[in-house]
């Protein structure tokens, strides 16, 4: 009986794992920052900063796009947040 448990929990751990690297194929972060991002916006615990996010507004809105594009770099790291990312590429 133990050695039926055991072989089912290595069996669900292999899945588990190929399930992971698939899941990291698939969404090819190229940063340690990427990879956490898109781990914590799974589970819905990814929240931007919320001071360099208003600052990147303010930027975007006097037309000073390089800082504002920083101001939003620096807001969304992991590149998760939808109106984040539409800032930065309208302010191109």
């Amino acid at each position: 009986m133990r050695e039926v448990l055991v072989r089912v929990a290595g069996l669900v751990f292999a899945a588990a794992y190929a399930a992971f690297i698939v899941s990291v194929y698939a969404r090819q972060p190229r940063t340690v920052q990427q990879l956490a991002g898109g781990v914590a916006a799974s589970v819905g615990a990814y929240r931007v900063d919320p001071v360099n996010f208003q600052e990147g507004l303010r930027f975007f809105r006097a037309d000073q796009f390089i800082e504002a594009r920083a101001a939003f770099e620096r807001a969304d790291p992991a590149r998760q947040d939808a109106p984040t990312q539409f800032y930065i590429a309208y302010s191109f």
